[in-house]
């Protein structure tokens, strides 16, 4: 089974090929600050990535808000940006680097503004039946482990037809379109189903 989802997952690589040029630049964005020491170039090559894909990642941003508050630049954009992606203004309490201020930014109401914005944005690009459909999987697939070996065998069988028809249809289920891990997704969205902890 895993073979199968490593093929899929490279031809969801493949497909969207420019994912490779993006990874590159955020390579040179971090060889710059952690190997040269060149502040400058380390923010044109994030602010370059950040401003040419449709879909940036948020470790991208929040390690681009952490080298920028260090080097005393501004930080805020990206975090900013981050909110558009998933980032919770609770997730900056858990970066040790942004402990002293998280107050500050937790109380900003401008902050507080642009994050329900965002937030609303965000949350309304996520594919819920989707995201119910993988956290299905998940479920069942730890459930399985206790059933008789055959059964469990046929079951998987069945789940990894329909988690590739889905995969092939709709893509992978990345943060893209399922969103970032989130305990409290369904709660937000509005749904009934349960949030898990």
């Amino acid at each position: 089974m895993r073979w199968c989802i490593g093929l899929l997952i490279s031809f969801n690589c493949f497909s969207q090929g420019n994912y490779f040029e993006y990874h590159k630049l955020i390579n040179k964005a971090e060889e710059q600050y952690f190997i040269k020491s060149d502040i400058d170039s380390t923010f044109y090559f994030y602010n370059k990535v950040f401003t040419s894909y449709n879909f940036v990642f948020v470790k991208d941003l929040v390690n681009a808000a952490q080298i920028a508050y260090f080097c005393k630049k501004p930080y805020r954009q990206y975090l900013e940006q981050g909110f558009e992606y998933g980032l919770k203004i609770d997730h900056i309490r858990y970066i040790p680097l942004f402990k002293t201020i998280y107050k500050q930014l937790s109380a900003d109401t401008k902050l507080k503004k642009i994050y329900s914005i965002k937030r609303r944005d965000y949350l309304s690009r996520i594919d819920v039946n989707y995201l119910d459909y993988v956290y299905t999987v998940g479920f069942w697939d730890q459930r399985g482990r206790f059933l008789d070996r055959k059964v469990y065998e046929k079951r998987k069988k069945s789940i990894l037809i329909t988690l590739t028809d889905s995969i092939v249809k709709k893509g992978f289920p990345g943060d893209r379109l399922i969103g970032i891990a989130d305990s409290t997704i369904f709660r937000q969205l509005g749904s009934k189903k349960p949030n898990f902890y």
